[in-house]
Parts: structure tokens; sequence; C-alpha cells
């Protein structure tokens, strides 16, 4: 799994969103997660990776925080958390986010699995006990 901070310079809440991510990381329970901090300078930049105002933390690429209305671009943002208006989604929203990213990730590669095998002969049957 890979987390990304995207931000740009100036923001004084990306080095927040930082450290709730990296606490997060730790009480998730999702594994080894892969951390880049990316800053941009140019809307297009913005546009690129998928920034809908700085922070914005992405899971996978995906932005796990969608508000709607809210454009991809150069501006500040702020999160509705369980403690009110913030410059950073909660440690508790990012673990929450992590663990679906981690679950959805699972679904996927048990769909894979289930899917190589005929429904007729699935992997051990006639086995002693099954």
């Amino acid at each position: 799994m890979r987390a990304t901070v995207v931000y740009f310079d100036g923001c004084p809440h990306w080095i927040l969103a930082h450290e709730r991510l990296e606490h997060a990381i730790g009480y998730a329970g999702v594994g080894h997660v892969e951390v880049d901090l990316v800053s941009v300078a140019s809307r297009e930049e913005a546009l690129d990776r998928g920034m809908r105002g700085s922070p914005t933390i992405l899971i996978d690429g995906a932005d796990p925080f969608p508000e709607a209305g809210v454009p991809l671009g150069m501006s500040c943002r702020i999160y509705t958390t369980e403690h009110g208006m913030n410059g950073a989604p909660s440690v508790v929203q990012i673990i929450e986010a992590l663990r679906d990213a981690h679950d959805r990730g699972f679904d996927a590669r048990d769909a894979t699995i289930d899917a190589s095998f005929p429904a007729s002969d699935p992997p051990g049957a006639g086995a002693p006990g099954l």
C-alpha cells in the first residue's frame, strides 16, 4: 500500500497531515505502507497529482476524503473531523481510510484467486476431511 501527502510549500498543515498519517499507520494494522511526500508548485501539477487542496492524502492514488464540489487545484484544504474543522484528517479518520483500502485490496485479490478455479473444482476438493 502507498500513501501520499500532496501539498504546496507554504501550506501550514502538510506537516500535521504527515504526522497523523505516520501515527495512523502504526495503529491501523495493515502492514507496510510506503509514504511519499509530494510538493507541487503549479496548478497543473496539482491536477496531475489529484490534489483537492493542500494537504491531500492519497491512499493507493485515491482520495479517501472526497467532498462534493471541492475541485482539484491549488488551495488550502479543510477537513471535517470528529473534533470539528481541521487542516488535516484526524488519526482515527486516517486509520479507517487505511483499513478500508487494505480490505478493498484483499477483496480484489480474493476475487482473482476465486476466479482462477472452476466452481465445480475448488482448491482442496476431495481432500480428507473436506
